[in-house]
């Protein structure tokens, strides 16, 4: 901080005499508290006659320097928050947004991320977040409003896409191709992936005798962490009917 001091309107200094400056200010604490401050300078030597020295005293004016200490009487809410530092994509908010206050420092708690705020509700997508717990006092002349900051980690969740094992005699046609899918979470479905799977297998056309890879690829998410699982087609012969028929009895002709 600085000042310029000067004489008011109609004041005057007396001459001959030893002379106090006093300088008075309020200062302001960021939380919005105060408090009264005075300075007070070193005498002012004998200033002598307005001709002699026309209130030239600016190098008379001695203050020392030193610490200005504010102590603010209103209530500290005391406000905690030391939840878990990393959750799975899903998991319900109730277990983090659990702040806590002084009992005789009525108010509120609102929790903020990125200005936003965020409710046990709220769905975070997988990754790195401030979160914002603020106080806000039922009466800010007595009781202080607090903040405190935490890091929270989303971490994707697993999610495994399998291919369905088929099977089919030769000289068919190829069956339809599925796959399974296991791991979402709050009610979603395949709606939340990025991109969606594709299923597809080596064998051509009418199916043939042997082994094939059913190739399950593609999906991708931010929030799950996609594993695929591929399967295989089993072409098998057709089933050779056996025929039985007891010999007849003998008849006449």
């Amino acid at each position: 901080y600085g000042f310029t001091w000067s004489l008011s309107s109609g004041q005057t200094l007396v001459a001959g005499n030893a002379t106090l400056i006093t300088v008075a200010f309020t200062a302001l604490g960021a939380d919005g508290s105060s408090a009264p401050i005075t300075f007070t300078s070193d005498p002012i030597e004998k200033l002598g006659s307005a001709a002699e020295n026309p209130l030239d005293i600016t190098s008379q004016l001695q203050f020392q320097s030193g610490t200005i200490s504010i102590t603010d009487p209103r209530i500290d809410p005391a406000l905690t928050w030391t939840p878990a530092t990393s959750i799975n994509y899903g998991t319900d908010l109730s277990t983090i947004l659990n702040a806590t206050k002084a009992q005789n420092a009525p108010g509120n708690i609102v929790y903020t991320q990125n200005g936003t705020p965020i409710t046990s509700a709220t769905v975070l997508g997988a990754g790195s977040y401030t979160l914002v717990a603020t106080f806000t006092p039922t009466d800010p002349a007595s009781v202080k409003t607090a903040t405190k900051n935490v890091t929270l980690v989303v971490n994707q969740v697993p999610l495994t896409i399998t291919a369905e094992n088929k099977t089919v005699k030769t000289g068919s046609a190829l069956p339809t191709l599925t796959f399974t899918i296991l791991g979402f979470v709050n009610g979603e479905n395949s709606t939340a992936l990025t991109s969606q799977p594709t299923i597809s297998t080596a064998a051509q056309g009418t199916a043939t005798l042997g082994e094939f890879a059913i190739t399950v690829s593609g999906a991708t998410s931010s929030n799950y962490a996609v594993t695929h699982v591929n399967g295989k087609l089993f072409v098998i012969d057709k089933t050779v009917p056996i025929i039985t028929w007891a010999d007849p009895a003998a008849i006449s002709y």
